[in-house]
């Protein structure tokens, strides 16, 4: 993989800096000597979480897998995320190594979860456990991760509120560093319980930090994920959301299809900025060759054509080329011998530098399966639900019948929501199919489901459909010709509609948001954690034209709603409102209902 983009500046950088220290205080209590062990599946998640200069300081860096068993008195240390699972593997790996000494790295934190299948794991004696607590990994300059990815079905289907701890010391320590804000909305149970931590944290801290006149965030939102289920299990149709669903991308790293691949002219280099410090990864024997790295801070055309709708981003990247080959150098023939040559002659030099990228991405733009029967169903499946409430029972039973299991989930879930429910019948189709498909073992699986209230059956007796009326009143389906319309093709997200009301005329309990939060059973407050006399120096101090806003979603937040809420502001606030986007997981319909149930992620045939 190679990485010719220029480095980006942005808020979350201070994030990077505060991790680099505190991994060199690890370091130093496990060893210079050490050797960095790490796991094949975690790889691309370290290679965010760990600066590359922090990385080079081990002695040297390997897969865990790809240790020889011996008995040689080594020091090895192994970053782990915040789940039993991948510990218990860890441990059972380090097993092996009877001579060594083991360090286990968990990142962010060592969670009450992970120190209960630590303290029961037969292969744990010899093993010291340490928390690193990367815990702001950004994807562009105004999104970033908190990284707990099994936040939904820790919280929604086993009740497994440990994480609560690491998100609320997450966005407390991104106030710490950033500012706090005026104001911060909470909707649902676990935001509130979030908010609620964070306020308790804040005691042992002091007060002073909230009494800064500098804050990056003027307002926060803190959304469950469970406040909207619907959005995920809907197509995306823009670029960064196509290649999110269709290839599956970790941490920004892409392994791209045969046949695709980033190649740059070794004779076509850009100049090296002498402030930026040249690191070469002591790692690189481990990355994949074709592997490349998307995202707005390493990818320029991404950069460009992420938030557009697959067509638009198809026409962006036609009229890359057609630019380059055609206009520019007309211009250059018409222009020599005068000033604006130079001009031209810059604009030459940046596409040829950034071609290889559009090169890319046209050629990966041709392997989406875009022309898919079930896909093209999916969304005339979607314009159903948004235009006429159409119940699609039917639709998920074709899609089960035709072995396309997670599409069949989605479009199950989606049937619930927006028909209050799905019949007994149907609900006894799907669990004896998928029960005989994958064994007994998927009966927990299905239950879990049921736990996320992702499937539900319908009541006894007839009763209202709260999310219908929510989708009215709330004008979630666009006119044509509206701004927000390409994202989810004429629909608008429930978060989305609530940060848009709640900027505009605050979420009161007579107001009509407040009314819709209370129909659909969602409970919302809006706080205030800095005081009075702070909010008036700010607004002396600051003056600020335009607002910024984090939108912070626990449990997931997929690329597309990142997109609408930054075009919101762009369009519907007019450029008053600059939007951040926080999650602890990037995450789409198939990723969501294959992390509930992982039988289905095991090879089950859902192309």
């Amino acid at each position: 993989m190679t990485n010719n983009s220029d480095p980006v500046s942005h808020p979350y950088e201070a994030f990077q800096s505060l991790d680099d220290e505190e991994f060199q205080q690890l370091f130093r209590k496990i060893g210079n000597d050490s050797t960095l062990a790490i796991p094949k599946d975690l790889y691309y998640f370290v290679k965010t979480a760990i600066s590359q200069k922090s990385i080079n300081k081990a002695k040297s860096i390997v897969y865990l897998e790809d240790i020889p068993p011996n008995e040689n008195s080594e020091t090895v240390f192994v970053p782990c995320t915040d789940d039993p699972d991948m510990l218990k593997y860890i441990l059972a790996k380090l097993a092996q190594f009877k001579n060594y000494k083991k360090f286990i790295m968990m990142i962010p934190r060592y969670s009450p979860s992970c120190q209960s299948a630590f303290d029961h794991d037969p292969n744990s004696e010899d093993v010291t456990v340490l928390e690193f607590h990367a815990e702001i990994l950004p994807l562009s300059p105004d999104r970033f991760i908190l990284p707990v990815p099994l936040a939904y079905s820790n919280i929604y289907c086993d009740s497994d509120i440990s994480d609560v701890q690491t998100i609320a010391r997450g966005l407390l320590k991104l106030q710490l560093v950033l500012g706090a804000p005026e104001k911060v909305y909470c909707a649902g149970q676990i935001s509130h319980r979030v908010y609620a931590l964070m306020e308790e944290l804040k005691k042992h801290i002091g007060h002073t930090f909230y009494t800064t006149e500098d804050s990056l965030y003027d307002e926060i939102f803190i959304f469950d994920r469970s406040v909207d289920n619907v959005t995920p299990m809907m197509i995306q149709p823009t670029y960064g959301g196509r290649i999110d669903e269709d290839f599956n991308p970790s941490f920004g790293y892409l392994e791209p299809p045969e046949g695709v691949s980033l190649v740059f002219d070794p004779q076509i280099k850009p100049k090296a900025d002498p402030n930026v410090e040249v690191i070469v990864p002591k790692d690189a024997n481990l990355m994949p060759k074709n592997v490349v790295k998307i995202d707005a801070l390493s990818d320029p055309v991404y950069k460009e054509v992420c938030d557009l709708m697959i067509t638009d981003a198809l026409t962006w990247m036609n009229d890359f080329n057609k630019e380059r080959l055609e206009t520019v150098p007309q211009m250059l023939k018409e222009t020599k011998g005068t000033n604006e040559w130079r001009k031209y002659s810059k604009r030459a030099t940046e596409l040829l530098l950034q071609n290889p990228y559009n090169t890319f991405h046209i050629n990966l733009f041709a392997e989406m399966p875009l022309d898919k029967r079930h896909l093209i169903n999916q969304l005339g499946i979607k314009d159903d639900l948004i235009t006429n409430d159409e119940p699609i029972e039917q639709a998920a039973l074709d899609y089960l019948h035709r072995g396309l299991y997670t599409d069949a989930i989605k479009i199950l879930a989606l049937s619930c929501v927006y028909n209050n429910g799905a019949s007994s019948s149907t609900i006894s189709k799907f669990e004896n199919t998928l029960n005989s498909v994958f064994g007994a073992n998927f009966a927990w699986e299905w239950i879990r489901l049921f736990q996320a209230n992702l499937i539900y059956p319908k009541p006894l007796l007839f009763g209202s459909k709260p999310y219908i009326s929510a989708k009215r009143d709330l004008e979630m389906v666009l006119p044509m010709g509206d701004p927000l319309e390409n994202f989810y093709g004429g629909f608008v997200p429930l978060i989305v509609r609530l940060v848009e009301h709640g900027l505009k005329s605050g979420w009161g309990e007579s107001s009509l948001v407040g009314k819709t939060m209370k129909n659909l059973g969602i409970p919302f407050s809006v706080n205030s954690p800095v005081n009075k006399e702070t909010i008036e120096k700010r607004i002396i101090h600051e003056n600020k034209e335009v607002k910024s806003v984090l939108v912070f979603v626990i449990g997931g937040m997929t690329h597309s709603e990142m997109a609408m809420l930054e075009a919101l502001g762009r369009t519907v606030f007019n450029g008053t409102v600059d939007f951040h986007n926080g999650t602890t997981d990037l995450t789409c319909g198939s990723r969501l209902i294959q992390q509930i149930c992982p039988s289905l992620a095991k090879g089950c045939n859902n192309a």
